[in-house]
């Protein structure tokens, strides 16, 4: 999955395209089934995990790669 997030080059429309995963509406269903194991998770919550796992999981893979090329 992050494979995909990872090519979208603007922040704002890869932070879109991970609520888009997780957040149905009348003209998106969500891969993932979030909303229905968290139905009352209030939309700004929702949002600032999304936010902070995006961090993460850049973050990490940023790492990964620096720690790859190092050669260690």
């Amino acid at each position: 999955m992050w494979e995909e997030l990872a090519e979208i080059p603007d922040a704002k429309r890869r932070f879109n395209a991970a609520e888009h995963l997780v957040h149905t509406t009348k003209k998106n269903p969500a891969r993932f089934d979030f909303d229905l194991r968290f139905p009352k998770m209030p939309s700004y919550l929702r949002r600032a995990a999304i936010q902070h796992a995006l961090g993460s999981v850049s973050s990490y893979e940023t790492r990964m790669d620096l720690w790859e090329k190092s050669g260690e």
